[in-house]
């Protein structure tokens, strides 16, 4: 899923369909390993015991297990990405709801990971359907219920299904169809917010600077719907491609958005070198609108120098990669 933070009453959820897609793929690769079922829970009770003395990286877990236990899978496994038979023991574990992987010191802004046993199983009295389909449907039912109205497509991308099992599962969960003008003919919403959607709302009025990747643009397939077509043409960084794309073709944008309202109308970045948040507006805002800009710009700047201390935009990213997304934004106003 596009999403890999989730609510705590969700994770048993989210879990069980990870697990329907990772035991597709994992029956296949452990084949082709010699990787059966007796080594992998030998491997996985070894695990379980060295982790009751407390947290342990990857690497200090192997370390702290019994010499021979853990096998190395040589260019067989490298092959099918599996470097030894800890990764997949660990995943097992995992979907058994016995140990969790989180981010050392509990922070976001890092690669590194810890594994610990869980303080109480997740699944222990949660209520998942049985049946793959229904948990597909049920996790369809919550992505529409949050980022609705959204398409088949946009659910496929979100949660890595198939077309054909995304539709499958959208048509499960007894949503409805509605049209988006600028958007789609063939959107989806829980029939419960229909009339919220008839009811006239004011316009809005706010001004946002949103992160590079924040779901508002990404959960929809990109920043086209929210950006005017006239702007569809301007090039932007992508994530996942040093050629970069254009705001009306690039599902990713690896640079972070200005909206006016719900309108995407500029971009902003953090510039290192003037310890101060820069942005460009693709048309000129109204004296008031772009004075409540600057005022969020200085507010958002204040914040990642004094309390953030960081601009990166994701864990591995860097003050460099910062810097030239910064020229960037401010060679739009050239």
């Amino acid at each position: 899923m596009a999403a890999s933070t989730v609510p705590r009453a969700h994770v048993p959820l989210v879990m069980r369909v990870a697990e329907e897609a990772y035991r597709k793929r994992a029956d296949r690769e452990h084949e082709k390993v010699g990787l059966d079922a007796k080594e992998l829970a030998d491997v996985a009770e070894a695990a379980l015991v060295a982790l009751r003395k407390g947290p342990l990286s990857t690497d200090a877990l192997r370390k702290a297990m019994p010499a021979g236990v853990v096998r190395s899978l040589g260019e067989v496994g490298k092959k099918v990405g599996l470097s030894s038979t800890l990764p997949p023991a660990l995943r097992h574990l995992e979907f058994e709801g016995k140990v969790e992987r989180r981010t050392e010191g509990g922070r976001l802004d890092t690669e590194r990971y810890l594994w610990r046993l869980t303080a109480r199983n997740p699944f222990i009295g949660a209520k998942v359907p049985a049946a793959a389909e229904e948990r597909n449907a049920r996790l369809a039912a919550l992505f529409f219920r949050q980022f609705g109205p959204a398409t088949v497509e946009d659910f496929a991308a979100w949660s890595a299904f198939s077309q054909k099992d995304a539709k499958a599962a959208v048509a499960r969960a007894g949503l409805v169809p509605v049209a988006v003008e600028g958007y789609s003919e063939a959107a989806y919403v829980p029939e419960d917010v229909l009339a919220a959607l008839r009811e006239k709302v004011p316009v809005a009025t706010s001004v946002s600077l949103l992160p590079a990747h924040d779901l508002y643009v990404s959960s929809h397939g990109g920043p086209a719907w929210v950006t005017d077509p006239k702007h569809h043409g301007i090039e932007v960084p992508t994530w996942g491609s040093a050629k970069g794309g254009t705001l009306g073709a690039a599902a990713h944008i690896f640079v972070r958005p200005v909206l006016d309202a719900e309108r995407l109308v500029g971009l902003w970045e953090f510039d290192p070198k003037a310890d101060d948040v820069v942005f460009h507006t693709f048309e000129p805002l109204a004296p008031k609108r772009r004075k409540a800009v600057q005022a969020l710009a200085e507010d958002t700047a204040t914040f990642l120098r004094e309390d953030f201390s960081l601009a990166r935009s994701f864990s591995l990213d860097n003050e460099d990669s910062v810097q030239k997304r910064a020229d960037f934004v401010k060679s739009l106003g050239k």
